[in-house]
């Protein structure tokens, strides 16, 4: 994205992105997997776009697929993107984070959960905005999130998918 000017509207873009962005784990090889790399690696060869699916679990979240664990911890994931972005300025990225399952023993809300896990990276991941900025140069540097569930962080986007 380094190359592209700063008034490059974001909407005229196509963003390299996955689908299932952490499932890089099956059960019997049947269900569960769409992934060979890890978002880290995916991250490297150019992914700007993460579909991730979350699912509650003693007020942690973890990645999912279905109901296929991926053992991968959605703090980890946060992490990765946050350090990314703060090594490489002149990028963003989209996240369309979903609440794959229902929440289990948890006494956190699934927003107040995300809110809880996204604080220390609050300069990045744009938590309060409803829609994407017009142009790249407004977008460099962040992290903008789609929220496929219901609730009041980042764009909506809860309906019309599946």
């Amino acid at each position: 994205m380094s190359k592209l000017s700063d008034d490059t509207n974001v909407l005229d873009l196509s963003l390299p992105g996955t689908h299932d962005s952490g499932a890089l784990h099956s059960i019997a090889d049947v269900a569960g997997k769409c992934q060979d790399i890890p978002i880290s690696s995916q991250l490297e060869i150019g992914v700007r776009f993460f579909d991730l699916r979350l699912q509650l679990v003693n007020d942690e979240f973890k990645i999912v697929h279905s109901f296929v664990d991926q053992n991968l911890k959605f703090k980890s994931v946060a992490k990765d993107l946050y350090s990314f972005i703060k090594n490489n300025e002149t990028e963003f990225l989209i996240i369309s984070i979903k609440q794959e399952s229902d929440s289990i023993n948890s006494n956190l809300s699934f927003e107040e959960a995300l809110v809880r896990d996204l604080k220390p990276y609050e300069d990045v991941f744009m938590m309060n905005v409803s829609k994407l900025p017009e142009n790249v140069g407004k977008a460099r540097s962040k992290i903008f999130i789609l929220s496929r569930f219901s609730g009041e962080i980042g764009i909506p986007a809860n309906s019309g998918w599946f």
